[in-house]
């Protein structure tokens, strides 16, 4: 006779194998959707400072600061008001060594020499008054500026845009779903899984022309449109499906 608890064990292992098995699976629907939204930009970022090198550290540091007055003078007076339309985003005084020179066999000896100091200074312009960006170039180089860069036209709130992308890709999966559900006579019966793929949207730059070189010499203001953003989202949505009769995999009526 078998012992009893070899049977209880018999039976917890077939337990076991019971609960252990998969779910049966069903027929599945997976589709996605992208969007791409081209929205008109409405916020303005530069980054305006100056850059001096000298050997002396008193000396570079009066040269930055006197044209970073000026650089904020000059947006005043565009109408542009400072901790709302533009801030100082960095200080940076960097001393200037001299370099190991190149030999094959270097001195042992050797030290590297102060040369002078670096010192740079900047704004952040961020603002909605995007019809003054070539002014805004043009003044502020004539006030001292000879670091412009980061020029770009972008979206104040970009995350509603986000939103209404994600929107706009969730309805076009949608859409091809049931667009598909009917070519094929199937029927969508629920919603398995969703996911957000990607979302994302591209600032406009502005071109290579802007430098403040060019700027300088031609004496005039440059002409800087603002254009469209472009907003973008993709989105995938996995439906499981029913056959509404066997022509549905044939395709016939």
């Amino acid at each position: 006779m078998t012992p009893r608890w070899v049977i209880l064990i018999l039976l917890c292992l077939q337990a076991g194998m019971v609960h252990a098995q998969p779910a049966p699976s069903v027929p599945q629907l997976t589709i996605t959707g992208n969007s791409e939204m081209d929205v008109p930009a409405d916020e303005l970022l530069i980054r305006l400072g100056a850059n001096v090198n000298n050997q002396s550290l008193a000396a570079a540091r009066s040269d930055v600061d006197k044209r970073m007055n000026s650089i904020v003078e000059a947006l005043g007076k565009l109408g542009l008001k400072s901790s709302k339309d533009f801030h100082t985003s960095r200080y940076d005084v960097q001393p200037q060594w001299s370099k190991r020179p190149r030999q094959r066999n270097p001195d042992a000896e050797w030290k590297p020499e102060l040369l002078g100091y670096e010192v740079q200074s900047f704004v952040q312009v961020k603002t909605d008054k995007l019809q003054l960006a070539g002014q805004i170039i043009e003044a502020t180089v004539a006030a001292g500026a000879n670091d412009i860069g980061g020029v770009q036209f972008s979206l104040a709130d970009p995350r509603t845009r986000r939103d209404e992308a994600i929107q706009q890709a969730a309805r076009n999966a949608m859409d091809d779903a049931r667009t598909l559900a009917v070519a094929t006579n199937t029927r969508l019966v629920r919603i398995i899984e969703m996911s957000i793929n990607s979302t994302g949207y591209n600032p406009i730059p502005a071109k290579r022309s802007m430098a403040v070189g060019r700027v300088a010499s031609a004496g005039s203001t440059p002409v800087m449109a603002a254009g469209q953003v472009q907003v973008n989202a993709s989105v995938t949505i996995v439906y499981e499906i029913e056959s509404n009769g066997d022509n549905a995999v044939l395709g016939k009526e």
